[in-house]
């Protein structure tokens, strides 16, 4: 019997102390219990580009990222399967040949600049928090770390940081802190946060264990139908409610009434599917 995850998703500035956090968390639960996973390491396959070509692209910017693959990564954990993480590499500005296997666990810790930001991550997060720390404190611990660990020069860090680096944190980053259930200052030095966070993280791990078993099969038709509903369902009885608002007085319009209707009802539908992925427990078949 597998136990779906908790998953936290920890976002933050560059260089805020997200990594730290996250592997404070995963050594308070010991090994096999919780596993890391850095959407540093999703940034796009750039194989097909010259250095050159990389070095103009925006890493700091939402786009960078593999979002489609975390996303599908992240339904095979929960599914019970484990996956290959790519393993990205800072001097080479693209990935590695090799990957690292994630095996399902009880505590999937997600963390990276735009975890909160993402809508579709969000989806997935039991406990999401962000890492609050002032911007001059980042910026010397990533001049620190780009010259030392990745090989960058002073000129290219300070262009960075001013270029490209403030201005996505402002746009992206920072207004996703509102969608937080802690903020957590001064990073991994906040000991009381991150017991406040393994707490809560035992308290759901206890609940999962008293969930309603699942098959496997029926996991995947209950995610399969959520999506069809988020994605086509939905979209078309939106499209039909605009197009009786153009028909006048809705006090008098029954194509208004009915697509209103429907609308009620497929929201009730993802109610219910979301409340069974979230209490459902995966039984692997043998």
């Amino acid at each position: 019997m597998f136990h779906k995850p908790v998953i936290i998703g920890i976002a933050g500035g560059s260089a805020s102390g997200k990594t730290s956090i996250a592997r404070k968390i995963r050594e308070s639960f010991g090994d096999g219990k919780a596993e890391i996973i850095r959407m540093d390491d999703y940034y796009n396959d750039q194989s097909a580009m010259t250095m050159e070509e990389r070095l103009k692209v925006n890493y700091d910017h939402p786009f960078a990222f593999d979002v489609d693959l975390l996303i599908d990564h992240l339904k095979q954990l929960i599914g019970g399967h484990p996956v290959d993480v790519p393993v990205y590499s800072f001097v080479d500005y693209n990935r590695t040949a090799e990957t690292r296997r994630v095996e399902p666990t009880d505590v999937i810790i997600l963390e990276g600049l735009f975890v909160l930001e993402e809508p579709r991550i969000r989806e997935f997060l039991d406990i999401k928090a962000f890492v609050d720390t002032d911007a001059d404190i980042r910026f010397i611990r990533r001049l620190v770390r780009d010259v030392k660990k990745r090989g960058r020069t002073l000129d290219s860090v300070v262009s960075q940081w001013t270029e490209t680096v403030r201005v996505t944190h402002n746009s992206f980053i920072e207004p996703s802190k509102r969608y937080a259930d802690i903020i957590i200052p001064e990073g991994s030095h906040n000991t009381v946060a991150i017991d406040l966070l393994n707490t809560k993280i035992r308290s759901i791990i206890e609940e999962n264990k008293e969930e309603i078993p699942m098959t496997k099969r029926l996991f995947d038709e209950t995610v399969a139908e959520l999506e069809y509903l988020r994605r086509e369902a939905l979209p078309a009885i939106l499209d039909e409610l605009r197009e009786a608002r153009r028909k006048g007085d809705l006090s008098e319009n029954p194509g208004y009434d009915a697509a209103k209707a429907k609308q009620l009802q497929l929201y009730n539908r993802i109610e219910e599917l979301e409340d069974i992925l979230k209490n459902g427990m995966v039984e692997i078949e043998k």
